[in-house]
């Protein structure tokens, strides 16, 4: 379908509509077989990205996180929304406090004006996984997020919907890297080949991982369903670096070849682009991913049950993305 203009139509409130998070859930919206009305919220109505989301029938408005009130109206009248929060890697609170700051004046604001269901875009607390052995900065502040926005004294059903490692990492952040064999690569993250992780194409699936819960949850009756979806992994698949550079030759017909990075390499190469404090989490990350995994571990398949079209693995993904092979490996995909 397409994005519906009846009011009747349930009416989805989407914060960082121009992003890619905010984009997908849209695009979900757009090929789901039920009507919606969309709210794009974004701080610059006037860029291409918000006139774009006008052009295929969203309601564009304008509201900062910053700011409770001009979020309050942008939910008004609002069923559903979905907020999301970047991780700041400029704030150098020891618990990400501006981002913490930012998600808590989303949830005031959706619970103040009377929204049913939250989508939210949190993430695992690898320090409860750990059980306070260890942590993950960026990911515990949207875990406490998420705390706070079930603390509230509101009806309002919240759904955690937590993305798996995204895609683009392995493509454009840390892809494989060319040796002095031009048909020979190496590709390379701080972990065992043999080590799970659950990869997401976000831009193409993210999305699904919203709608497919809600609809789901939303075509039963009672609680149990509400509490099935209550916590979402959004990952299609764990898939170990070896089985990544397999399909990294597969689709370019090179042989990419798999070497764990010791973490203080690593962490120089992202420190270099991307400064410390992102560097260190991504560390973290990694060290908690060896430890007891992204998720601890659980299983995907109940996530994955509730998508109304199967997201796509990070084969299907690559294959999917002839102009991204071609740019890793050169000439022609």
């Amino acid at each position: 379908m397409t994005i519906s203009q009846d009011p009747s139509a349930p009416l989805f409130a989407i914060i960082g509509s121009t992003g890619t998070q905010g984009r997908s859930v849209i695009k979900a919206l757009e090929e789901s077989i039920n009507p919606y009305r969309v709210r794009a919220v974004t701080r610059d109505t006037s860029k291409p990205a918000a006139q774009e989301l006008e052009k295929i029938g969203c309601e564009v408005v304008q509201a900062n996180v910053e700011d409770v009130a001009s979020l309050k109206a942008a939910f008004e009248g609002a069923t559903y929304a979905f907020l999301m929060t970047n991780s700041d890697y400029t704030d150098q609170s020891a618990e990400f406090e501006h981002e913490y700051s930012q998600g808590k004046n989303q949830f005031d604001a959706a619970t103040a004006a009377g929204v049913q269901v939250i989508a939210w875009a949190g993430e695992p607390s690898m320090k409860g996984i750990y059980k306070g052995n260890g942590k993950v900065d960026n990911f515990e502040v949207k875990a406490r997020v998420t705390a706070y926005g079930r603390s509230l004294p509101s009806s309002t059903k919240i759904l955690d919907i937590q993305p798996g490692a995204y895609f683009t990492n392995y493509t454009s952040q840390s892809p494989p890297r060319a040796t002095s064999n031009l048909n020979e690569f190496v590709f390379g993250l701080a972990m065992p080949g043999d080590a799970v992780l659950p990869v997401i194409d976000m831009e193409e699936d993210y999305g699904k991982y919203v709608v497919g819960p809600l609809e789901y949850a939303l075509g039963g009756e009672g609680e149990d369903r509400w509490k099935e979806v209550e916590t979402v992994h959004a990952a299609p698949e764990y898939i170990t670096p070896d089985e990544m550079c397999q399909a990294f030759s597969q689709v370019s017909g090179k042989k990419v070849t798999y070497t764990a990075i010791p973490d203080p390499q690593l962490h120089a190469i992202i420190q270099s682009f991307a400064g410390e404090r992102a560097a260190g989490c991504v560390i973290e990350m990694y060290k908690g991913i060896r430890e007891v995994g992204y998720y601890g571990g659980d299983d995907l398949a109940p996530s994955n049950a509730r998508l109304a079209k199967p997201a796509r693995t990070f084969l299907q993904a690559l294959e999917a993305r002839p102009e991204v092979i071609t740019k890793i490996f050169g000439g022609e995909a």
